[in-house]
């Protein structure tokens, strides 16, 4: 299981590894809704498969991109923390983001000045411009190489720039069970990816040098 029990520093590292080799951006995003936004809603839960299908199925990748970076944004800087949302923090420690991380966050940012609240923000549009910097580009150009069935999948949104997809595009004939596979996936490659580089152990610039060296490449 992804564990993002850890502090700041290695919170922002595993958001830009998420957003940055997730996988493909219908699946990253699932992910994030899925499993990261227990803390970004009125509910204080993740959005549920089903939930997701309901109520984001037609929405463009763009709009959903910039709503989830800006309730993150918004929420850690606003939203205190009551106490009934720690106690329950002893039965979630499988959550993709903790509330100890957005306390954390928050207690520091409530404690700086001004100035510290647009580090934030800055830092955030950053994480989520890895993202968008995909989006840009049209379906076919992001297949990856071995997916040879992806381009019978998604034949009908092949030239379509991916940030004007939505969820619709890419689901089978089981959507909710889609979300969850989707969402399964972006673990599994997060887990490998640290396993295999160790990033929350290197330094940050060697992180943003790799990314910059990939993208510069595309």
């Amino acid at each position: 299981m992804l564990n993002l029990h850890v502090n700041f520093e290695q919170y922002t590292k595993l958001l830009i590894i998420i957003l940055w080799k997730g996988g493909y951006p219908h699946e990253i995003i699932a992910f994030i809704l899925s499993r990261c936004c227990e803390h970004f809603s009125n509910s204080k839960t993740n959005w549920s498969p089903k939930q997701i299908v309901s109520q984001f199925s037609l929405v463009p990748f763009i709009c959903l991109c910039d709503a989830l970076e800006n309730e993150i944004v918004r929420e850690t800087l606003r939203v205190p923390l009551n106490e009934n949302d720690q106690d329950s923090l002893q039965h979630k420690t499988d959550k993709a983001i903790s509330q100890k991380i957005l306390k954390d966050l928050t207690d520091t940012l409530r404690n700086e000045t001004p100035e510290a609240s647009q580090i934030l923000i800055d830092m955030m549009a950053s994480c989520f411009n890895i993202l968008r910097r995909q989006m840009i580009h049209p379906v076919v150009t992001i297949i990856k190489p071995k997916d040879n069935s992806a381009k019978v999948r998604w034949k009908e949104i092949l030239h379509m720039p991916v940030c004007l997809t939505s969820f619709q595009d890419y689901f089978s004939q089981q959507a909710e069970k889609n979300i969850s596979d989707w969402s399964y996936k972006v673990q599994q490659n997060i887990q490998k990816v640290l396993k295999k580089d160790s990033w929350l152990e290197r330094p940050y610039h060697e992180l943003l040098s790799a990314i910059v060296s990939e993208q510069s490449s595309l």
